[in-house]
């Protein structure tokens, strides 16, 4: 049922695109709680999809949630290095490689 919450949320993030900007808080707060090292593969790889969607949506995310993202950079981080699912490591790590590009 959460994978089909996360995929949803993704699918209207992806269509709404700038209109997403008043719910992308709590958008972010679901990201970030979805990719905790312990929670299910597909929640992960599912929550790494929407934070995808997010990014396309919302440029300047980064910089209106940064507490938020910087928890997000550093889950990223170990994700793309230890998780045990190959799909889940590869996305988080282009993901990874995608916000931190500028650093």
């Amino acid at each position: 049922m959460a994978c089909a919450c996360i995929q949803s949320l993704m699918h209207m993030t992806y269509r709404m695109k700038t209109a997403v900007h008043p719910y992308t808080e709590i958008i972010s707060r679901i990201i970030r709680d979805g990719i905790e090292a312990n929670a299910p593969s597909l929640i992960k790889l599912n929550s790494l999809k929407l934070l995808s969607a997010v990014l396309v949506a919302r440029e300047d995310v980064l910089t209106d949630y940064g507490s938020v993202f910087e928890i997000i950079l550093q889950r990223l981080n170990g994700l793309s290095m230890m998780d045990s699912s190959d799909e889940v490591r590869k996305l988080a790590l282009q993901l990874n490689q995608l916000l931190t590009q500028d650093k």
